[in-house]
C-alpha cells in the first residue's frame, strides 16, 4: 500500500461515510463511534448561518466531543462515560437526558433516550450532511424525516423488501448545524432465537377463530378477535400486555382484515417493530423493463397439463423480487392525517337478527377513536377477507364458502369506488368452498390464489392461482389440496414460496379416521425457468389451519396451527426453521389447545407470536426470546 498522506481538502459533498469493525474484515459496524470531530472548511463554512462569510465557523457539536485530542493525548471522555452511554438498571429518560444512550448489559441490548422513552436501536451510521438547513437535506434524503427544533428527530420509514424484508427506521439527530441520519435496523442481524416462554393468556369472548394485529399512528397496537358468538373484541397492547378496548358484534366471526385506504401522510412515531411501530406502503412492484402485456388462453381439454398452456400463455423474460402490499401485521399503510381512511373489516359465517348474510366493513374514528360501521355487504358464510392494491386501485375479495348446503359458489371481488366511497362488485371467481385468499406480486405481475376446502363431495379439489390480465383474474395455475385452509406466501432471498395448509382428506360416505387428519401440507417453490410453482416440500401436520411466516435476526421460520390429530384438540404446533438444503426443519414443539390462527408482531420490549383457540374462550401471546 503506498504511503500517500490524507488530503488537506477534502470534498464530502453528497458523499457517505461507512464505519468499519476493527474486528471484522467485512460487515455492518455494530458499536459505538468514540468521537466524531469535524474541522469546517471551505465547502461548509460558505453554507452556516448566519455569516455569509465566515473566517472560522465553530459547528455546534455536544459538549462531550468538543475534547481535540493532542499528538499523545487520550480520550478526555471515553466512550463508557456516564454521559455518554450509561450500564447499569433502566436510568431515567427525561428531557435532560435527550439524545443520550443507555447500553442494557443484561439484555445486550442499546437504547436511545427519545421523547422521554427508552427505545431500542442498533444503528450503522450511513449519511453525514454539513448545512445551514439539515432538516431541509434529511428531507430530500430521507422522506420520512420529521421536522422540529434542533436537538432530537426521531422519524420511520418501512421498505418492505419482499415478504420478510427488514424493517427500518430512520433516526435523525440533528444539534445545530450537524445532523445524522442512522438507518435503523429494528430486526437485529445477530439475533437467534433461543426459545419460546407465554407471555400473557388473553381471556376472550368466546372462541376465536382468527386474529388480525395492526398499529394506528398516534394510538397504538392493536389485534382484533374474532369471536364464535355475538360479540367480538379489538385489544390494544398497553403496558406490555393486550388489554380489552372495543367490542363489536358479529356473527360467528371467522377472521378480521385491516387496510387503509387514502392520501401518504407524514409517518408517525410509535412502538411497533423493534423499537417502532412502523408502517408500510401498499404499492405495486413496478422492476426496470416490464415485458410485453401477457396473453391468456383458455383451457383446453385433452391438453398435457394446465402448466403447458399456462407457461405459453404466460411469456416473460424474468421474475424480479416479490413484493407483498396486502395490509398484513404491520405491514399496512397508514399515516396519521384524517384524510387517510382506516379500515377493518370482519368476515361473518352466520346470519344476523334478520336472517341475512351480512359482512360489515368498520371505519376508524379520528373523533370517537373507535371503530363505527361503515358498509355492509351481503355474503355467504364468509370466512376470509384480503385486501389489495393493483395499479393504484383498491380491491377486497371475500371467500364465500357456502350458500345452504352448496359449497359451489361464487366469491366475489369488490373494488373501491372513489366518487360513491363504497366497495362495488367487480369480479365473480367459481370457488369450492373457500376457506382464505392470499395475494402477492412477482415483479409488474399481481396474483390472487385461493384455498379451496370442499366441493360437496370430497376435501380433494383443487385450489387456484389467478394472475391480473387486463383489469381481471384469469387462471395461472391449479394445486391439488385436501381440506385447503390457508396460504401464505413468502419470500427468501431472491426465492419465492408458498405454503397451503391442508386441514382433512375426506369423501362423502367414507368414515373419517385419525389419518384423515394427519396428513400433508405442501410448501411450493416458484420455478422461474418453469414458469409455475412446483413442489418444494411436503411436511406432516395435523389437521392444519393456519401458516405465518417470520424472522429472528438473519434467521427464517415457518410456525402451523396444528389443531386436531383425530383424537384430540390438544397438539402441538410446530416451529419450522429454514435451513437452507434441508428446507424447513422443526426447531419448536409449542402446546395448543385447537389452534385456530397464528400471528406475529413487534414491540420495544421484543417479539412476539400470539396464536387463537377455536375450543376455549383463551387465547395466548408467546414471546421470542433470543440471544
Amino acid at each position: 500500500m503506498a504511503d500517500v498522506p490524507f488530503p488537506a481538502t477534502l470534498s464530502v459533498r453528497g458523499a457517505r461515510v461507512f464505519v468499519g469493525s476493527r474486528r471484522r474484515t467485512k460487515g455492518l459496524f455494530t458499536g459505538l463511534v468514540r468521537q466524531l470531530v469535524l474541522l469546517p472548511g471551505s465547502d461548509a463554512t460558505l453554507r452556516l448561518c448566519p455569516s455569509r462569510n465566515a473566517q472560522l465557523a465553530e459547528l455546534s457539536i455536544p459538549r462531550v466531543l468538543q475534547g481535540k485530542l493532542g499528538d499523545n493525548e487520550v480520550l478526555k471522555y471515553p466512550y463508557e462515560a456516564d454521559m455518554k452511554v450509561t450500564l447499569g438498571s433502566r436510568p431515567p429518560c427525561t428531557k435532560a437526558q435527550d439524545a443520550t444512550f443507555w447500553f442494557d448489559a443484561a439484555r445486550k441490548e442499546l437504547h436511545l433516550c427519545a421523547s422521554s422513552q427508552w427505545v431500542s436501536v442498533l444503528a450503522e451510521l450511513t449519511l453525514l450532511r454539513i448545512g445551514p438547513d439539515p432538516h431541509k437535506e434529511l428531507a430530500a434524503t430521507h422522506p420520512g424525516v420529521t421536522h422540529g427544533p434542533a436537538g432530537l428527530d426521531t422519524s420511520l420509514s418501512k421498505q418492505k423488501e419482499g415478504i420478510g424484508g427488514e424493517h427500518r427506521a430512520s433516526v435523525a439527530l440533528a444539534s445545530g448545524h450537524l445532523a445524522l441520519a442512522f438507518p435503523v435496523h429494528w430486526t437485529t442481524a445477530k439475533a437467534k432465537l433461543d426459545y419460546v416462554e407465554e407471555h400473557q393468556r388473553l381471556p376472550t369472548n368466546s372462541e376465536t377463530l382468527g386474529l388480525e394485529v395492526f398499529g394506528i399512528p398516534g394510538v397504538g397496537l392493536f389485534v382484533a378477535a374474532a369471536n364464535r358468538k355475538a360479540k367480538s373484541a379489538v385489544y390494544k397492547w398497553t403496558d406490555g400486555k393486550f388489554v380489552s378496548y372495543q367490542n363489536i358484534p358479529t356473527h360467528q366471526a371467522q377472521s378480521w382484515r385491516h387496510f387503509t385506504i387514502g392520501r401518504e401522510a407524514r409517518h408517525s412515531l410509535y412502538s411497533r417493530g423493534r423499537g417502532l411501530l412502523q408502517p408500510g406502503q401498499m404499492h405495486a412492484f413496478h422492476p426496470v423493463g416490464v415485458p410485453a402485456p401477457l396473453r391468456p388462453q383458455p383451457l383446453q381439454e385433452g391438453a398435457a397439463s394446465l402448466q403447458d398452456q399456462q407457461r405459453q400463455a404466460f411469456s416473460m423474460s424474468r421474475f424480479r423480487d416479490n413484493q407483498r402490499p396486502g395490509p398484513r401485521p404491520g405491514v399496512s399503510s397508514w399515516p396519521s392525517a384524517p384524510e387517510r381512511k382506516i379500515f377493518l373489516a370482519v368476515a361473518n359465517f352466520g346470519p344476523n337478527e334478520k336472517g341475512q348474510e351480512v359482512s360489515v366493513i368498520y371505519k376508524w374514528s379520528h373523533r370517537k377513536l373507535k371503530f363505527t360501521p361503515y358498509q355492509r355487504i351481503a355474503t355467504h358464510s364468509a370466512r376470509d377477507w384480503e385486501a389489495f392494491e393493483v395499479d393504484g386501485e383498491h380491491f377486497l375479495a371475500v371467500a364465500n364458502h357456502r350458500e345452504g348446503d352448496n359449497h359451489n359458489i361464487d366469491s366475489v371481488i369488490y373494488k373501491w369506488n372513489p366518487s360513491t366511497r363504497l366497495f362495488e362488485a367487480n369480479q365473480t371467481i367459481a370457488t369450492s368452498g373457500a376457506y382464505d385468499w392470499e395475494f402477492f406480486t412477482v415483479g409488474p405481475y399481481s396474483f390472487l390464489v385461493v384455498a379451496n376446502t370442499f366441493n360437496g363431495t370430497s376435501t380433494k379439489v383443487h385450489s387456484h392461482l389467478y394472475v391480473w390480465l387486463v383489469g381481471s383474474f384469469r387462471l395461472f395455475q391449479s394445486f391439488l389440496t385436501l381440506g385447503a385452509a390457508d396460504w401464505e406466501v413468502f419470500r427468501i432471498g431472491d426465492r419465492l414460496f408458498l405454503a397451503v395448509a391442508n386441514s382433512h382428506s375426506y369423501d362423502v360416505g367414507m368414515q373419517l379416521r385419525n389419518d384423515s387428519y394427519t396428513i400433508n401440507s405442501v410448501i411450493y417453490e416458484l420455478n422461474v425457468t418453469a414458469q409455475a410453482f412446483v413442489k418444494f416440500q411436503d411436511i406432516p401436520t395435523c389437521s392444519a389451519l393456519d401458516w405465518e411466516f417470520f424472522s429472528v435476526g438473519e434467521d427464517h421460520f415457518l410456525v402451523v396451527a396444528n389443531s386436531f390429530d383425530g383424537e384430540s384438540f390438544s397438539v402441538n404446533s410446530i416451529i419450522y426453521r429454514w435451513q437452507g438444503y434441508e428446507g424447513f426443519v422443526a426447531v419448536h414443539s409449542l402446546p395448543t389447545f385447537g389452534c385456530r390462527d397464528w400471528e406475529t408482531f413487534d414491540t420495544s420490549a421484543g417479539s412476539y407470536l400470539i396464536y387463537s383457540s377455536a375450543k376455549e374462550p383463551l387465547s395466548r401471546v408467546l414471546r421470542l426470546r433470543t440471544t
